[in-house]
């Protein structure tokens, strides 16, 4: 078993959901959001069972071919790697994060081929 780490995950929404910011030393999940109507390919984060945030939607796609195939023996973890910036006054504040997950050793290679990792 391995653990798989994709890097420059971006999170947006979060003042959406009431903060300004994720939380660099904690450790969140994220889940398919198929219901969302501006985004076919939405990953939310959740924080235990509240929603803290979405994944920007060129990571969302990056990332929900590895959650539709469903590779990963452990929850997907996402952890936050420095603080929210505004990039722009028109996308509010974005944070970059890292998405950890297990796989066994034989689902690697099938991974590689699902995602550019």
């Amino acid at each position: 078993m391995r653990k798989i780490v994709i890097r420059n995950i971006q999170v947006v929404g979060m003042h959406h959901y009431g903060r300004r910011e994720l939380d660099i030393l904690a450790t969140y999940h994220i889940e398919l959001e198929p219901n969302n109507r501006y985004d076919s390919y939405a990953v939310a984060v959740f924080d235990g069972p509240r929603k803290c945030g979405i994944l920007k939607r060129d990571c969302a796609r990056a990332v929900y071919d590895i959650l539709v195939e469903n590779k990963a023996k452990s929850k997907y973890f996402l952890r936050p790697l420095e603080e929210a910036r505004v990039h722009n006054y028109r996308t509010g504040p974005q944070q970059t994060c890292a998405v950890a997950f297990k796989v066994e050793d034989g689902d690697i290679a099938q991974l590689s081929c699902i995602s550019c990792l």
